[in-house]
């Protein structure tokens, strides 16, 4: 039960406590929080849950408890540019990578021309010891839309989408035509982990808590 909205100046404190060492941490937040798993120095399991205060009172959420292994999932996957390359059948390639140091890591990519509402996916079987190429045989003259994500392989949470990177097909294919690097914004290869103050539900960035 996510609660109502009270419209009410609210300060939020998530509580981390390590199962193993009684630790606790507090961290002070929002909306949501990262937190670094490099200062969860307690071991892997872990209680978490939030305060909220206002001028209402305070209450606390139900504690959760977490695995490290469980959850975590790759740092962000980045797309840095592509090319649409004029061989026998014109195709482009899309450049993407992730600083994760996870070794099996299961990706999708999905695209779509951008005034098209259906996504189209491809799946791939992954580790990012390189920059990772992505083949896709497009239409000419047509702007399309890609996104990645990627999991640790066999386990249940997903990145989110990366940033939408844009690239329009040429209208006469030449021999090689460049999309230049262009993001958003770059997660650092930092194991971080988020903790939704909203819904607190588990879910890992490298490793993050959603």
């Amino acid at each position: 039960n996510a609660g109502k909205l009270t419209y009410i100046d609210t300060k939020y404190v998530v509580h981390v406590k390590s199962l193993e060492t009684e630790e606790e941490q507090q961290y002070l937040t929002s909306s949501y929080i990262n937190i670094s798993t490099d200062s969860l120095q307690g071991g892997k399991k872990y209680l978490v849950w939030v305060q909220a205060a206002n001028a209402l009172g305070m209450e606390e959420s139900k504690q959760l408890q977490i695995h490290l292994d469980d959850i975590v999932i790759p740092s962000a996957a980045v797309i840095s540019r592509a090319e649409t390359i004029n061989a026998t059948v014109p195709k482009t390639i899309i450049y993407w990578d992730s600083q994760t140091t996870i070794e099996k890591v299961s990706c999708e990519m999905r695209y779509k021309a951008t005034t098209n509402q259906t996504w189209n996916v491809k799946e791939f079987d992954t580790n990012f010891t390189y920059v990772q190429q992505s083949e896709f045989y497009l239409e000419p003259n047509i702007k399309y839309v890609f996104q990645v994500r990627c999991q640790e392989t066999g386990k249940r949470y997903w990145q989110p989408w990366s940033s939408p990177f844009f690239h329009k097909t040429p209208e006469t294919v030449p021999q090689v035509t460049s999309k230049a690097f262009q993001h958003d914004t770059w997660n650092s290869g930092l194991t971080v982990a988020s903790i939704s103050t909203g819904h607190l539900t588990s879910g890992l960035k490298e490793g993050s808590y959603c």
